[in-house]
C-alpha cells in the first residue's frame, strides 16, 4: 500500500458535503525539515498536496519535482510570495480550498476537523471571502500560553496543549488584523482575490479586506510548534505595557489550569463518549461526594460539573457559575457571573438559560444530572435533554437543610422555629411553598422523559 499522497492534480480527496475537497501545501523556511508526523497525518486523510520552499522562488519557468516526502516540490522560498503560490494552486487545483502549513507545526487530525468544519460553516457559498488561522506557540501574537507559568513540563505532546486550548476555549470567532504565516487555510473566493502576482505577505489582507474578505480565527483550536517553546514571550522595553488579546479570557483559564493539578483532557478531544452535566452546588457535604464517585465510576462517559457559587459573603448562593471538567474542581473550565445573582433558587432566568444552552452546544451535553438547585433555576430541569434529578434533600419544597419535614405540621411552623441559611431568607413561607409548586410541576413536565 503506497501511504504517499500522490503528485497529480487528478484527484485532491473526497470532497465534503459535495464541495471540492481542501489541499495542503506544506512549506520549510531554510533547513527546518518538516514534521513527520503531520505529512504522515494529511497522507492517512487522503490530503492532494505539494511541499514548497527550497531555492529561489517561483517564476515563469519555475517547475516542480516529487521529494522523497511524497509531495510534489517546488521552488517557493514560502508564504512571502503568496501571490506566485495561489496562481499556482489555482493552475493545479481550481476550485479547492487551500490549507498552507509551516512543515515545522505538529497538525493533528482534530484541528483539521476543527478547520475543515469552520471553513464549510464560515464560507458556504463560494462567494465568501474568508482565510482562517489558528492559535499556535509558532506566532508570539496568537500564542495563548505565552508568558504563563507553569509547574509542570512543557514537553508534552502536542496533542495536549491542543486539548487544553479545546476544552478551555469557548468556540469564538474572532477577526484578526495582522496576517500571520504560519498557518492559513483558504477559501476558493479567498484564493481568487489574493492570486495576483504582487501579493505579498505584507499586503495579502488589506487586498482581501478591500474585496470584504476576512481573515478569522477561533479560540479553541490551538496547533503546536514543537520547535519552540510553549509560554516564550518576546521582552518589552521599559516604556510599553502589553496589549490583552481578543481570547484574554481563555489566557486566564489557561493560566488557573496550568497552575492547578494536571488532568488528562484527552479523551475529550478524542470524542466519542457521551457527555453528562451534573448541576450542583459548590458547598460540599454528601452531594459533592455523591457526584465525584459517580463521576469517578463513569468510565464510559465524560462529565462536566456545572456547580453555583457564591464567592462573597451575603450575596447569594449563585452569584457565579462554573464549569468544570469531571473532577477537577481546582480550575473551572468556564465561568458566568450572574447578574442579577441567584439567593437561593429562582423559577426562571433568561441569563441562566443562555448559559446552558452555550454549554449544550459547545461541548455537546447528551443528558442532565441535577443533584441540587441551590444557586441554580429551575430552567435547569426544562432543556429538552434527557434529564434526571436526584434527590439528596427535600428541597425546594423543603429550604430547611438537615432538618426534616417529618416533625412538623406545616412550612410555617418550621419556619417559624428554625433559622434558614442567609442565602435562603429571600424568599417568605408563601415564596417557598410558591417554589416548591413550581418545581413539581417543572419535574412533572420535564423529568424522566
Amino acid at each position: 500500500m503506497n501511504n504517499k499522497i500522490p503528485a497529480t492534480e487528478s484527484n485532491p480527496g473526497p470532497p465534503v458535503s459535495g464541495k471540492p475537497a481542501p489541499v495542503v501545501c506544506v512549506y520549510s523556511k531554510g533547513d527546518r525539515e518538516a514534521e513527520q508526523s503531520t505529512l504522515e497525518l494529511f497522507r492517512t486523510l487522503g490530503w492532494q498536496g505539494w511541499s514548497l520552499s527550497r531555492e529561489e522562488g517561483v517564476g515563469e519557468e519555475g517547475g516542480s519535482t516529487t521529494g522523497d516526502n511524497g509531495y510534489a516540490d517546488s521552488t517557493f522560498t514560502g508564504p512571502e510570495q503568496l501571490g506566485q503560490l495561489l496562481i499556482e494552486h489555482d493552475r493545479r487545483y481550481p476550485g479547492h480550498p487551500l490549507l498552507l502549513v509551516d512543515a515545522g507545526l505538529a497538525v493533528t487530525a482534530s484541528a483539521v476537523d476543527t478547520l475543515s468544519g469552520l471553513l464549510h460553516e464560515l464560507a458556504p457559498a463560494d462567494e465568501d471571502a474568508v482565510v482562517l488561522t489558528v492559535l499556535s506557540n509558532a506566532n508570539p501574537g496568537l500564542n495563548p500560553f505565552a508568558g504563563l507559568t507553569t509547574p509542570h513540563s512543557t514537553e508534552s505532546a502536542a496533542s495536549e496543549w491542543e486539548s487544553i486550548v479545546a476544552l478551555l476555549g469557548q468556540g469564538r470567532i474572532y477577526e484578526h488584523h495582522h496576517w500571520p504565516a504560519h498557518l492559513l487555510f483558504f477559501s476558493v473566493e479567498a484564493i481568487q482575490i489574493l492570486a495576483q502576482a504582487d501579493i505579498r505577505l505584507a499586503n495579502a489582507l488589506s487586498r482581501l479586506r478591500l474585496q470584504d474578505g476576512r481573515l478569522l480565527l477561533v479560540d479553541n483550536c490551538f496547533v503546536h510548534d514543537p520547535h519552540r517553546g510553549l509560554v516564550d514571550q518576546p521582552p518589552l522595553e521599559p516604556h510599553e505595557q502589553r496589549r490583552p488579546p481578543a481570547w484574554g479570557n481563555l489566557v486566564q483559564r489557561l493560566d488557573g489550569w496550568l497552575r492547578s493539578k494536571p488532568a488528562n483532557v484527552g479523551e475529550y478531544l478524542a470524542g466519542g463518549k457521551p457527555l453528562t452535566l451534573h448541576v450542583t452546588h459548590s458547598w460540599g457535604g454528601g452531594v459533592a461526594q455523591w457526584v465525584h464517585s459517580f463521576i469517578a465510576a463513569d468510565e464510559k462517559g465524560l462529565n462536566f460539573q456545572l456547580r453555583s457559587e457564591g464567592p462573597q459573603s451575603e450575596e447569594g448562593a449563585g452569584q457565579r457559575l462554573s464549569l468544570y471538567f469531571g473532577n477537577k474542581t481546582d480550575a473551572p473550565i468556564a465561568s458566568w457571573w450572574l447578574q442579577p445573582p441567584i439567593r437561593s433558587t429562582i423559577e426562571s432566568s433568561k441569563q441562566y438559560r443562555s448559559i446552558l444552552r452555550e454549554i449544550s452546544r459547545r461541548y455537546g451535553v447528551g443528558r442532565i444530572i441535577v443533584s441540587s438547585l441551590v444557586g441554580h433555576s429551575l430552567d435547569a430541569l426544562g432543556t429538552g435533554l434527557p434529564t434526571v434529578q436526584v434527590l439528596h434533600d427535600f428541597y425546594p419544597c423543603w429550604p430547611l437543610l438537615g432538618i426534616h419535614p417529618g416533625n412538623y405540621q406545616t412550612l410555617e411552623q418550621a419556619l417559624s422555629e428554625n433559622t434558614l441559611l442567609p442565602d435562603f431568607r429571600d424568599r417568605d413561607p408563601q415564596a417557598w411553598k410558591s417554589l416548591g409548586d413550581s418545581w413539581r410541576q417543572t419535574v412533572r413536565a420535564h423529568c424522566g422523559r
